[in-house]
């Protein structure tokens, strides 16, 4: 528990690390609905807070029409957290997650410290309890309005504007208070929750990875509870804890959230959606819905098992998974060739079932590689295995041969490119008579379509 606490405490902090330690002032959020306003306090500092618990809250209302106020009414005459002996209000909550509020009571009345902390060490522990106990008050109201940081105004006639000033009395039996915070609310302009449309979802094997951004709604929420369901109707909340943006020193421009889910059965589909948590602790209405199935694990690649050449013409491949248990379970498989082995590699054919394909068209060199897609997408290769066409065929006559001399004697002699993509290259022969034995010119494959012949070696022939 104690490492939860403090990883959440990590997420809290960042938002809140411009507030000054020793600001002494009042932060108010409130929430419009149709026949009242809930608002949220936050005080800028602890020692703010210490001070709302030893001498309360005066939290006034007054009418506003035309810059002027009038009919004041006294909202909450005392808010502050509850008392450490009102042992009604604390079972109550204790009853309801002994966890939570045990921590809450030991924040707002924490006496001692260890002994062997620095004051450096004191200070920042004290300010992490604080951070944390303000964290829990944006999840839950019951935690908020046992922090006195939290109250629901419910005479409010709507249509009509008010001016709200929260007061600090200036000490516990003091009737003087000094202002801290005004705010106007017009109840013509109810609040609402921003609708979450963002969610999206990739699944391998047992685990559903969903991911949002959170920064856009970072205004409206502070927490998330994620919900799965096996129909799409009915769902269930999966997180105890809330999820939360977190934000670090090294992501400070941290925009998603991701949350990886357990799928409980495989062969199955699941259904995911977010709500979010506001300020007020109340959830949102539920996001977009999205889906993952749940696919067997595979910890095998795809083997090619045979491969056959049948008469120099064609090649029988024949293929599985290395384990023969797991052949049955990706959703296809596809048969690729190239040329290369690192070339480019184009699909011949594709089926679930039939797990062999006899290659009629094959080129002198063959490389063929078997990949293994499955149900939520992912693609796993086999190795390559290679097959080669032994050439009998010889390559076409070359056409449209011309040749040309310049002014020195030298020839240029030029044709057209064949269009067999194995050849080697060409050999060049020359003769000074038709009725003469021609001669090869060449000691190399000649890899162009164009041979200079030097006046020289022309004539030595």
């Amino acid at each position: 528990m104690k490492n939860l606490f403090y990883i959440i405490t990590l997420f809290f902090t960042i938002p809140f690390s411009t507030i000054g330690q020793e600001s002494m002032q009042l932060i108010e959020k409130h929430f419009v609905k149709e026949n009242r306003i809930i608002f949220r306090i936050v005080p800028t500092s602890k020692n703010m807070f210490e001070l709302i618990k030893t001498n309360s809250i005066k939290v006034t209302r007054y009418d506003l029409s035309n810059n002027i106020i009038s009919n004041e009414k006294i909202i909450e005459p005392m808010l502050n957290p509850y008392w450490e002996a009102d042992t009604l209000n604390w079972m109550r909550l204790i009853r309801k997650d002994k966890n939570k509020a045990g921590f809450i009571y030991n924040a707002i009345f924490q006496k001692k410290s260890d002994p062997k902390l620095t004051v450096q060490q004191k200070d920042k522990q004290e300010k992490m309890v604080y951070d944390l106990m303000l964290l829990s008050c944006d999840f839950d109201s019951e935690i908020a309005k046992a922090c006195g940081l939290f109250f629901i105004d419910s005479t409010i006639v709507k249509g009509t504007i008010y001016k709200y000033s929260f007061s600090v009395y200036a000490n516990p039996k003091s009737l003087i208070t000094n202002e801290k915070l005004s705010v106007n609310i017009n109840t013509s302009l109810v609040s609402n929750n921003k609708q979450i449309e963002n969610l999206s979802c990739k699944s391998k094997n047992k685990i559903s990875a969903l991911k949002w951004k959170a920064v856009d709604y970072k205004s409206d929420y502070s927490g998330y509870y994620v919900e799965r369901s096996e129909d799409s109707i009915h769902f269930k909340k999966v997180n105890k804890a809330p999820i939360i943006l977190l934000s670090t020193q090294f992501e400070k421009n941290k925009e998603y959230i991701f949350y990886n889910d357990t799928m409980p059965e495989v062969n199955k589909k699941y259904f995911y959606r977010i709500k979010g948590i506001n300020f007020f602790g109340e959830d949102s209405s539920p996001s977009n819905i999205v889906s993952a199935y749940c696919s067997p694990i595979i910890n095998s690649i795809p083997l090619i098992d045979s491969i056959v050449v049948v008469k120099n013409r064609e090649v029988k491949i024949r293929w599985r998974m290395e384990d023969k248990k797991e052949t049955k379970l990706p959703k296809t498989y596809v048969l690729m060739r190239s040329e290369k082995d690192n070339g480019i590699y184009k699909i011949l054919f594709a089926s679930k079932e039939i797990l062999e394909y006899t290659d009629i068209n094959p080129t002198s060199s063959n490389f063929y590689k078997v990949g293994a897609i499955t149900i939520n997408g992912d693609t796993i290769y086999s190795y390559s295995r290679m097959a080669t066409i032994i050439d009998t065929i010889p390559p076409t006559v070359p056409i449209d041969m011309k040749a040309t001399v310049d002014a020195k004697g030298n020839v240029t002699i030029c044709w057209k490119k064949n269009k067999e993509q194995d050849m080697q290259g060409y050999k060049l022969f020359k003769a000074n008579a038709l009725s003469e034995e021609f001669v090869q010119l060449n000691n190399k494959f000649i890899n162009d379509t164009f041979y200079r012949v030097s006046r020289k070696s022309w004539g030595a022939g």
